[in-house]
């Protein structure tokens, strides 16, 4: 019998090779066996698994020149630069946002949004955030947008990421907008 705490979950092991614990971890690792597939006992390949407690899958994270996402422990941070260019928004960043979802969708509660650019933003900005708006309200726990920037953008990036059913807040403190999003129930 072999017992190791993975990424997503401690398991106990019975009857499996080192070969097939070694892939079960790349599952795990992956988030590719998630939180909320509960097996006691059950049996991949050879291996017998019972699962003792769960955690949330590992983290994933995308960058690019002047941005930054990154699920983390139920939230989704997103921190784009003031020197991004409103191309990047959609041409790289929001691919990167759909890789995020198609991975930890069923697991996001909420989204803070550190927004540091100085210049008014072009409505090609505006119309990737509402994309993503859509893509969040087909998310089954999401809940929570939080946002931080400077003025009036604060109010329009809020607006156009109005999700049905979540609440949106801003914040001054990006450390007290990832917490307050945290704070709510997946």
């Amino acid at each position: 019998m072999t017992t190791e705490r993975g990424a997503a979950a401690e398991l106990l092991c019975v009857n499996g090779t080192r070969r097939d614990w070694d892939e079960l971890r790349v599952k795990l690792v992956h988030g590719l066996i998630s939180q909320r597939r509960i097996f006691s006992p059950a049996i991949i390949g050879s291996i017998d698994i019972y699962i003792t407690s769960t955690t949330a899958p590992v983290g994933m994270r995308k960058t690019g020149d002047d941005w930054t996402l990154e699920y983390d422990d139920g939230v989704l941070v997103a921190r784009f630069e003031a020197s991004i260019e409103f191309k990047a928004f959609g041409d790289e960043a929001f691919p990167a946002f759909k890789q995020i979802l198609d991975t930890h969708g069923q697991n996001i509660v909420g989204s803070a949004n550190l927004v540091s650019v100085g210049d008014h933003l072009g409505k090609e900005v505006y119309d990737v955030w509402e994309q993503a708006a859509t893509k969040y309200a087909s998310l089954p726990n999401y809940q929570r947008g939080a946002f931080v920037a400077e003025g009036l953008k604060q109010f329009s990036l809020q607006k156009s990421l109005d999700v049905p059913g979540a609440e949106n807040q801003t914040f001054d403190d990006f450390d007290a907008a990832i917490e307050w999003v945290r704070e709510a129930d997946p």
